[in-house]
């Protein structure tokens, strides 16, 4: 689990800035899952070690924040999700003494 305080602003204007439509700003402490995983091999000879491996992150809601749409005319704040995943290929050689 992850946790910390995030910010967001939207400010959304017409006409060059004159005409402000939405002008929202939002303080949320938020509380993220973390999946994780990771599977490598290691091979040991001589005195020296290789590894080499995969790894895949993801934050579960890393981006939450407000959203302004229309509907009908009518001005709608929701709010947007997204996940942030990374995924990555590790290779790591090392001279033991």
């Amino acid at each position: 689990m992850v946790s910390g305080l995030r910010r967001a602003a939207l400010l959304e204007t017409d006409h060059a800035g004159a005409t402000v439509n939405a002008n929202l700003t939002e303080q949320v402490w938020q509380l993220m899952p973390v999946l994780e995983l990771g599977v490598g091999l290691t091979w040991q000879r001589y005195g020296w070690k290789r590894v080499l491996g995969v790894r895949a992150d993801e934050l579960v809601r890393a981006g939450e924040s407000a959203a302004a749409g229309r509907r009908d005319r009518r001005r709608k704040f929701g709010r947007r999700q997204s996940d942030l995943a990374v995924e990555a290929i590790f290779f790591r050689l090392a001279k033991s003494f």
